[in-house]
């Protein structure tokens, strides 16, 4: 987790194997975090793989608190993606003032970097 003057932004990696560990493990995430930065007049954000697709209850329960930014877009594997297990969350969106775009990255030899795309939400925060 780093905390800047304008905002917070926490990155993890879920379990890959294990769908108990997955939710014990974002459940310890979510509410750490809400616990500590839930009342900040910053916009916190929550992103990383969580090895977890879109109609996964580790993303259906973060879905209660936090809002999705990124796409449902596939970025796993990298070379030619099949899923979507990486996000980008925000806790408290009002402090977002716009999103000017959400992608992936799809830039020529990003599989020699990492087996997962980069996804990529430009925003400005309010002042």
């Amino acid at each position: 987790l780093v905390e800047t003057e304008k905002y917070i932004i926490a990155c993890t990696h879920l379990d890959h194997k294990g769908k108990q560990a997955r939710s014990d493990q974002m459940r310890f995430v979510d509410s750490w975090i809400r616990e500590k930065y839930g009342n900040s007049d910053k916009p916190v954000f929550l992103c990383g793989d969580l090895n977890s697709t879109p109609d996964s209850p580790v993303v259906k329960e973060l879905l209660e608190h936090w809002t999705l930014l990124s796409s449902r877009e596939y970025s796993w594997p990298s070379k030619v993606p099949v899923k979507c297990l990486d996000y980008i969350f925000c806790l408290n969106p009002d402090r977002v003032e716009n999103i000017s775009s959400v992608r992936i990255s799809k830039r020529k030899n990003l599989s020699q970097y990492s087996d997962h795309l980069p996804k990529i939400v430009r925003m400005k925060i309010k002042e």
